[in-house]
């Protein structure tokens, strides 16, 4: 039994001793994993695929793993200087992977160091870049073209970002094995006096869009009286040609009565009294003289005789 037993014993010690080994001299690498491994210190070719790889036991050699998926590190809102001397609050997100882990590990070490590193580089970058546009660069395409900017350019953030991108990537790269895939201004902000400043400009323009918008409308309103004018102008000019038409064809027409008037004078002038006494449209009193034409037609109406001197009447117009 105690044979038995001892047996046992070492039966699980060989096992825990070759599990032991196998940790020792193997190691392994996941599909995220970028592994490098060291022999007395000096590095050799990375390893980026995932397996089962072996080694020999420290301190001969050492493993040294990364993560090689894509990262995000944001910088904080920081004050930086424009071309034009204003100042800018402006926060950037960068996309950085590491590519190169044997100059990564020469370089920096471990994620934290590299990390720190990207941001002051991320700084500095950040200053030179800012520093090379106007600060009408960052506001309304209007205002940069107004000031002489990139305002005709079709993405300026888009070129801005790329500078950043190339500049920041060609550094990261050479120097610590760190690949930057993307840079984003995330936010910008302005200080109390430069965006007073930009809404006093903001107000000029639109100012000036305004006038010229007035200017325009002005414009448009004489064109349009200019044409009214011009068409009151030919259509009165027709009216009255068709006016004296008219009256050509009525005295054509009335010459025809006129040899009729010209044999009965009485009956002429009997006609137009009756033709005065009908245009009469209101009910009107007059004082006049009963023998005032065409008021001496009313004079049997009223009782006065022949001799008869001033009498008053009450005409209602309107009647035949």
């Amino acid at each position: 039994m105690a044979q038995k037993r001892g047996r046992f014993s070492l039966l699980v010690g060989v096992l825990l001793a070759a599990i032991l080994l196998l940790y020792l001299v193997t190691f392994t690498v996941r599909a995220n994993e970028k592994a490098i491994v060291t022999t007395f210190g000096r590095a050799g070719e990375p390893i980026t695929r995932a397996g089962l790889y072996w080694k020999l036991p420290w301190p001969v050699q050492q493993v040294y793993r990364y993560d090689g998926r894509l990262r995000v590190y944001t910088s904080k809102l920081r004050q930086t200087l424009t071309a034009d001397e204003r100042y800018l609050i402006v926060s950037v997100a960068v996309g950085w992977s590491i590519d190169d882990a044997r100059q990564f590990l020469r370089a920096l070490t471990n994620e934290e160091k590299a990390v720190d590193r990207l941001r002051i580089q991320l700084d500095t970058v950040n200053t030179n870049i800012m520093k090379a546009h106007q600060f009408s660069d960052f506001i309304s395409a209007e205002s940069a073209a107004a000031e002489g900017g990139s305002g005709d350019a079709p993405d300026r953030f888009a070129m801005i970002e790329g500078e950043m991108l190339e500049l920041l990537a060609s550094e990261m790269s050479q120097l610590y094995g760190v690949g930057v895939e993307f840079v984003k201004i995330t936010r910008l902000e302005m200080s109390e006096a430069v965006t007073e400043q930009v809404f006093a400009r903001m107000r000029e323009e639109r100012r000036v869009l305004a006038e010229d918008l007035r200017a325009q409308g002005e414009g448009e309103a004489q064109r349009i009286t200019a044409e009214a004018d011009s068409f009151r102008e030919k259509e009165l000019a027709d009216a009255e040609a068709r006016a004296k038409a008219v009256m050509a064809e009525g005295d054509a027409a009335a010459a025809v009565h006129y040899d009729a008037f010209g044999a009965e004078p009485e009956l002429a002038v009997f006609l137009r009294k009756l033709e005065a006494l009908r245009k009469l449209k209101e009910r009107t009193t007059v004082v006049v003289d009963t023998k005032t034409p065409p008021w001496d037609l009313l004079e049997g109406a009223f009782g006065v005789g022949a001799g008869g001197g001033a009498g008053g009447a009450e005409v209602g117009g309107g009647g035949e």
